[in-house]
């Protein structure tokens, strides 16, 4: 600071041209130790005296390798796009047989555990071929058409169901040994209780209704049936001591005819099941022989017997009574100890005569009586029809709670019915059974929405009245469990695509980068995009080898800055 008096000494400013800053005190080029600062390739501000290390320039086959690395990866990607986008329409037009496996849903996630399960029905659409489940849980299915398929599993029980639904693309056969996994939900329906199971043995009700000639019998044949509709059961008939007939599907209606001198007081009678298996037998016999006791043609005047065609119950329909005595040439009859009847002219010792049930409900004691030529009166014989016009009660109900299959327990809700049948989901009936005080009923449960499910009963009894009434049980349905494998491969092609496309672009820029030798760390990035344009093994593979020769040649790529002097 000076005074103000005193003489201000002129600052001299020394201009420098660019040739002076490239000069050092020692007039040395500063060229030749290198400009510092960040521009410079230096740590220094510009214009400092630090000079970086020099690269050599080595010319090896490393970049070049990194170079096709990289272009492969990026080819490899181009074809896994064109690949997975054409793999559908590849498929379409040829025939594939497919093993698969299926697992618990929920045990493969929750446990990671691989669970089998058997016994689930396995379909295809539009195949006939269809399979259960083996205990390992696989199955195979034929000749089934390439491209998007769409695959079922079903299965349902007491404790538990499957009902599994797969859209898929099929473009190969799966062998035993590589089965395609499919995960199923499995649902727990009645886990607190099992399918009934009927602990009792099965029988079978006969009884003689008529006799068309003297040695054919008509029967009427009932069996008992827990859990089955009888559809598709046989039934055999035989003397004693004689094989068995087939007498054909089961019914309630047979005739049989006896073998001419053959035993006619007895008839075994045998229910075989679908599988042809014994289901339920009875000796049935036959004392109401209109020609005699035991069958024999041996009542001699002045016996008599009495046979009532149609049974001896009746709802008010008449009844023919059939009489016979060796020798008879008329009879008579009388109806509870009233007034003998008119006598009627009997031929070949044979006669018989209609009776019209009037009356209260309640049993009618007909007396028949036969006399000879001289009009000498014979002994008589009584038999007892049953007249009853009252319908049975019938209240059907449900016994097992909810109905978790398509089937259901119910007690016909009857006392005074003999027989009953019920209605099956196709609109038929069932055949007509000995009541039993529970039954397993099969339902319409096909409907998602529907919360009940209507079962109608039909009693009867011996006189031939009926009654109707509806059964009522609550549904339990399983879910339907949907996965559509189809949709989501092309969502996430959708996905894959463009980031397949990126890692393409930044694996072609990186290979042009190793191939120029310069950026090492594009050609870093490049691999990185080998990576994902590989999208898998293939792609990792591509991308380590070209980061280990990145690693291993970084001497031979241009660092930032001039290039050294030759």
């Amino acid at each position: 600071m000076t005074g103000a008096g005193e003489v201000q000494e002129d600052i001299k400013v020394e201009e420098l041209s660019l040739d002076d800053l490239r000069k050092d005190k020692g007039g040395q080029d500063a060229d030749e130790k290198g400009p510092g600062g960040l521009r410079g390739g230096g740590l220094g501000p510009e214009g400092s005296r630090y000079r970086p290390p020099e690269v050599p320039r080595v010319r090896t086959w490393k970049p070049i390798a990194i170079a096709v690395i990289l272009f492969i990866g990026a080819g490899y990607g181009v074809f896994t796009i064109g690949y997975q986008m054409t793999l559908e329409g590849r498929a379409e037009g040829d025939i594939y047989t497919m093993w698969g496996r299926v697992l618990d849903y929920d045990a493969a996630y929750d446990l990671q555990q691989e669970l089998p399960i058997a016994g689930v029905n396995v379909s295809v659409d539009g195949v006939d071929d269809s399979y259960v489940t083996r205990s390992d849980g696989k199955f195979r299915i034929r000749d089934i058409p390439g491209g998007k398929f769409t695959i079922r599993f079903y299965k349902r029980s007491w404790s538990e169901s499957v009902n599994s639904i797969y859209t898929s693309i099929l473009y190969t056969n799966v062998d035993e040994d590589r089965a395609a996994t499919f995960l199923v939900k499995v649902e727990n329906l009645a886990p607190d209780r099992d399918r009934p199971v009927y602990e009792g043995t099965h029988g079978v009700h006969a009884e003689v209704i008529d006799w068309p000639t003297n040695h054919t019998v008509s029967l009427r044949v009932h069996a008992t049936a827990f859990d089955e509709a009888l559809t598709g059961f046989t039934v055999q008939m035989g003397e004693p001591s004689e094989h068995l007939i087939d007498m054909g599907p089961y019914s309630n209606h047979f005739n049989y005819s006896f073998s001419v001198g053959g035993d006619q007081s007895s008839l075994t009678v045998k229910v075989l099941d679908d599988l042809g298996d014994p289901y339920a037998q009875t000796i049935l016999a036959i004392p109401d022989h209109p020609l005699g006791p035991g069958g024999w043609e041996n009542t001699d005047y002045p016996l008599v017997s009495a046979f009532v065609r149609g049974g001896k119950y009746t709802n008010g329909a008449d009844r023919t009574l059939l009489v016979h005595s060796n020798g008879a040439t008329g009879f008579t009859y009388r109806v509870n100890g009233s007034a003998w009847m008119d006598w009627t002219a009997m031929t070949d010792d044979q006669g018989e005569f209609t009776w019209s049930p009037q009356g209260d409900d309640g049993d009618r004691e007909i007396e028949v009586m036969t006399r000879n030529g001289t009009q000498v009166n014979g002994t008589s014989t009584t038999v007892t029809v049953t007249l009853d016009t009252l319908p049975p009660t019938l209240e059907p109900e449900s016994t097992g709670g909810p109905a978790v299959t398509n089937e259901a327990t119910f007690n016909p809700g009857t006392l005074d019915a003999d027989f009953f049948r019920y209605s099956l989901p196709d609109g038929n009936w069932s055949a007509w059974q000995v009541y039993m005080n529970e039954v397993l009923v099969e339902i319409d449960d096909s409907d998602p929405e529907a919360t009940e499910a209507t079962v109608m009963f039909q009693g009867r009894d011996r006189a031939g009245n009926m009654a109707s009434a509806n059964g009522v049980v609550t549904i339990k349905h399983q879910k339907e469990h949907n996965v559509d494998d189809h949709a989501g491969f092309y969502s996430n092609l959708m996905i894959c695509i463009p980031i397949q496309a990126i890692g393409i672009l930044l694996a072609i820029f990186g290979g042009m980068m190793a191939y120029k030798r310069k950026r090492p760390t594009m050609v870093m990035l490049g691999a990185m995009g080998a990576l994902l344009a590989g999208y898998g093994i293939v792609g990792a593979i591509i991308a380590a080898a070209a980061l280990v020769i990145v690693m291993m040649s970084r001497e031979e790529f241009e660092m930032p800055g001039p290039a050294p002097e030759r």
